[in-house]
């Protein structure tokens, strides 16, 4: 295993997951949310335990998700844009 996969936190990342903690942060800005505001959309509709900062290391790749995990946080910003468009 490399340095630059491996994370302070031991978690190999690996490019998948460098071009997940990307598209986390770009979907995200483009839905207009702010870290927290994601943050409380995850525990309030999923029951995640994520906060400002949980959503600051999944977006520096830090931290890696869980399945689960993805498709909450892909849902959580999409249903707030289709429900401002409609």
């Amino acid at each position: 295993m490399s340095e630059a996969a491996t994370t302070g936190s031991g978690a190999d990342i690996g490019p998948l997951g460098h071009s997940f903690a990307r598209e986390v942060r770009r979907r995200r800005e483009l839905r207009g949310l702010s870290q927290s505001d994601l943050a409380s959309q995850l525990r309030d509709r999923y029951g995640l335990k994520f906060h400002q900062a949980t959503i600051d290391r999944v977006e520096k790749a830090i931290r890696p998700c869980r399945l689960d995990e993805v498709y909450a946080i892909e849902t959580a910003g999409r249903d707030r844009s289709a429900s401002k468009g409609g």
